[in-house]
């Protein structure tokens, strides 16, 4: 067995003579593509150390197959190594946010002691709805850190339900919740629902931006079809890329996606360049229209029918609608509309 040579381990990661050799740098790219997408004759424990090898390499698109890979993996075969407390922590940690949305493997890793507490926290702030909702299941054997609480008050897939469950167990253990105006009234919700989606260290916010450079090239290689797919089912970072790519069939897929989120929506409808391709259907899903900077949003949308908006607008409140009856930005009927209600309002 031969030592990692990134000093920057906490401890040394013992490597096999086969992936050691695969991280040379003398190593043929394609022989290290064979091996990233498991066409060499690796153990899982191999290949598990060889993608988190090579995504702290500097090799973007190389990365990204890693990822994808490691995604496509299943819990089960993962199962021996994500319960390996011998394993240094940070090979978890890459585990955790590939598979973030996978419960078996987040549960898997609940038990192993060695997984950072940073981690967890960024799980909860950005994990699924099928995730959270096993963690807040009245027979869930695990019970949430007060940082994971706070974490999951910034989810953008927690219910009301769940962030009330959430402030009283922070309440119970003397801990004042804090949020960033996940329940903000009415004329405040689209500032308080983006505020959710942008909660990021800078730490997250830089793999981010690797993740969707890495995908970003790996998009130029895929067909129509697989993209079509890949929108229907990928990560927030592959739903970012495809809702901008040139064919319509692609970018109206992702909203599809039933991970996509209240958030992405509402900096869609914010998006004025959107397309009526990407607003027909937002405007035909009464879940998205039940959110109110959702519909504040689609009022102000150049792409908007008419009637729909005048309909929303009838749904906004008084501060809103005042700011609208000034606003240059909108039809002129939907200004006169406006006015019209304020006036109305006035001689009651």
């Amino acid at each position: 067995m031969l030592t990692s040579p990134d000093s920057s381990l906490d401890g040394q990661l013992q490597l096999s003579a086969a992936v050691a050799r695969l991280l040379d740098p003398a190593t043929s790219t394609s022989q290290r593509q064979q091996a990233v997408r498991g066409q060499l004759a690796l153990d899982m424990r191999d290949q598990l150390l060889l993608w988190f090898c090579i995504c702290r390499q500097d090799d973007v698109a190389l990365c990204g197959q890693a990822e994808a890979a490691l995604r496509a993996s299943t819990a089960m075969a993962l199962k021996p190594l994500l319960q390996d407390s011998h394993l240094p922590p940070e090979l978890f940690d890459f585990v955790l946010r590939v598979r973030a949305d996978d419960l078996g493997t987040v549960i898997l890793l609940r038990s192993n002691p060695v997984v950072p507490v940073s981690s967890w926290q960024r799980l909860f702030g950005h994990c699924s709805y099928e995730v959270l909702s096993f963690f807040f299941d009245s027979i869930c054997p695990f019970k949430l850190r007060p940082q994971e609480l706070q974490a999951v008050l910034h989810n953008t897939q927690a219910t009301e339900a769940m962030r009330q469950q959430a402030r009283e167990r922070l309440s119970a253990s003397g801990v004042q919740p804090q949020e960033t105006g996940g329940t903000a009234a009415a004329g405040t919700a689209s500032a308080a629902l983006l505020e959710d989606e942008a909660v990021f260290t800078a730490e997250e916010a830089e793999d981010e931006a690797l993740a969707i450079s890495s995908k970003q090239q790996l998009a130029q290689e895929l067909g129509i079809g697989e993209k079509i797919k890949m929108a229907m089912t990928g990560d927030k970072e592959w739903r970012t890329i495809l809702l901008r790519d040139s064919n319509k069939q692609v970018s109206t897929a992702v909203l599809q996606n039933p991970r996509i989120t209240e958030g992405e929506i509402l900096l869609l409808t914010q998006n004025r360049s959107a397309s009526d391709e990407l607003i027909r259907p937002i405007l035909l899903n009464r879940e998205w229209l039940k959110n109110y900077a959702i519909r504040h949003a689609l009022v102000q949308h150049p792409r908007t029918p008419l009637p729909q908006a005048l309909r929303f607008l009838a749904t906004l409140n008084d501060k809103d609608i005042r700011v609208l009856a000034k606003s240059r930005g909108i039809s002129s009927v939907l200004v006169n509309a406006c006015r019209r209600m304020l006036a109305a309002k006035t001689q009651r």
